[in-house]
């Protein structure tokens, strides 16, 4: 298949998941914003958790084993967007419980409904609920057809016709730059199409303070369980039939495994050398999150067009070049490296890391703004008047609820975006050098998901199959011991502060 005939399957694609995922979206967001005290936070995981699901693990498990459909091309192509709609489904959702609400509320639509009757109440109200619907979904519309448009890993896997598929093979066949920026001219100008409608609607809202949603505006009955099964469906597909199959296969020959020293050697200082890349990497993406959210709520409403599209200029240069995708911003990188000032980073990792930064600036933006649906800033404002205090004991519950108003929501977030920096196989596999010292070694290695990628098209083996599963089991345990040990050596460092 040509460029242009993937190229234009993707589009298609795209535009079906998008027009599916607007009404899918609403049954998710209403699935967490229905839900009221500590089971907010496990209901958003289970909405949210197919967004973190390792794009190698899901090709690996759905390439390799029973459930395979190579061989039936049209069945593999259906499920492959069944399963791309179910796993940017989650993204959508959460743009919605961001969006500031609808500036005319259900009732307000309604009791222009009961009036409409004569023509001209019709023509007056029609326009009013045509825009309102519009605005809620534009943002909605972009994201969705972005990331489908964008998905390389799970389509590369499956033998599925995409453009950036093809635009990848070939780069790594050896295509000249100046053909490679020749077929990413089409997919970058309608990326920058959908941005320009996103943008817009980002700086039109930036200065809106209003709740993040009306409770009186979520639905309830049975869209709530529409949305369960949504959530479950998503679930099951992007996590637990490929991590079973793949662990299962792992189990059968963890034997032969553990008895071969250089092949665990090899793997767990791969996945070390990722590990060592990627934390720096979302420590820093996290942080520049931060500082365009600031700049979002600095803005005032009162400003002229012109001195806010002059504000709005470094929030732009931040934010925007991520949106093109991994394979963009890595084959942009990759080109500019070629030329005299930046030739020497091409044996370092400076220039993947960049990428994965620029890549998850944008994500880690959605993830800050994101915080406050389950961070109440009353609490942390009282827990700093508490901090004021002299009394050992009060000084201990103060820090007790920073840590849990503060310090603990922006550690999950870094802890999601260090799994997708991780998980990150296009900017690894092209702008990682060949090798890489790591810690003095004498040997030199290589990011773990660049390799899997490579061992995945050689067909299935128990030895991959563990490799595969460790790339998951080794970065969750040791989340989960970060988060048990974070409180403690917090609570340690703010035991003796005295106020001013």
């Amino acid at each position: 298949m040509s460029f242009h005939e993937a190229f234009v399957w993707t589009i298609l694609r795209s535009v079906a998941a998008t027009t599916l995922a607007v009404p899918m979206s609403i049954c998710l967001s209403q699935l967490v914003q229905q839900a009221t005290g500590r089971s907010r936070f496990w209901w958003m995981l289970f909405v949210l958790c197919p967004l973190v699901a390792p794009d190698l693990i899901i090709g690996y498990g759905y390439r390799s084993f029973e459930l395979s459909l190579l061989h039936r091309p049209v069945l593999n192509h259906c499920f492959y967007f069944v399963l791309i709609l179910l796993k940017i489904l989650p993204a959508a959702a959460v743009i919605r419980i961001c969006s500031p609400p609808a500036p005319v509320s259900k009732a307000a639509l309604h009791c222009a409904r009961l009036i409409e009757c004569g023509v001209a109440e019709k023509r007056q109200h029609r326009p009013m609920r045509l825009n309102v619907e519009l605005l809620r979904h534009i943002p909605v519309c972009g994201i969705v057809f972005l990331l489908s448009m964008q998905e390389f890993e799970i389509a590369s896997l499956l033998q599925i016709p995409a453009w950036t598929v093809h635009v990848f093979d070939a780069q790594a066949s050896g295509l000249n730059m100046a053909a490679t920026l020749k077929l990413l001219f089409g997919p970058v100008l309608l990326q920058a199409v959908i941005l320009v409608p996103l943008l817009w609607w980002g700086l039109a809202n930036s200065a809106v303070i209003v709740p993040r949603w009306r409770s009186v505006d979520c639905a309830s009955g049975s869209s709530r369980w529409l949305g369960v099964i949504v959530a479950s469906l998503a679930a099951l597909l992007t996590w637990v039939i490929p991590l079973a199959f793949v662990t299962r296969s792992g189990l059968s020959g963890i034997g032969g495994v553990l008895e071969n020293q250089v092949l665990l050697r090899s793997t767990f200082l791969d996945l070390a050398t990722a590990i060592a890349l990627t934390i720096p990497c979302a420590i820093l993406s996290l942080v520049l999150a931060r500082k365009v959210i600031q700049i979002f709520h600095g803005y005032d409403a009162t400003q002229s067009d012109f001195a806010k599209a002059v504000s709005s200029v470094p929030l732009l240069l931040t934010v925007v070049p991520g949106l093109f995708g991994s394979l963009v911003v890595s084959i942009a990188i990759l080109v500019a490296t070629q030329h005299a000032p930046l030739l020497d980073l091409r044996t370092t990792a400076w220039p993947m890391a960049a990428a994965l930064v620029i890549c998850l600036v944008p994500r880690a933006t959605i993830l800050v703004a994101f915080l406050p649906v389950f961070r109440s800033s009353e609490s942390a404002f009282l827990a700093t008047l508490l901090g004021k205090s002299r009394g050992r004991t009060r000084l201990k519950n103060a820090a007790d609820l920073k840590w849990w108003c503060e310090c603990r929501p922006m550690f999950l977030v870094t802890a999601v975006l260090f799994y997708w920096c991780l998980a990150n196989l296009t900017a690894a596999a092209i702008l990682c050098p060949p090798t890489i010292p790591l810690f003095s070694f004498n040997g030199n290695v290589v990011p773990l998901p660049v390799r899997l990628y490579k061992f995945i098209h050689q067909g299935r083996t128990a030895a991959l199959s563990v490799m595969a599963v460790l790339s998951v089991l080794v970065p969750f345990v040791l989340l989960v011991l970060t988060s048990q040990v974070a409180p403690q050596v917090y609570l340690r460092m703010t035991r003796h502060t005295r106020p001013n």
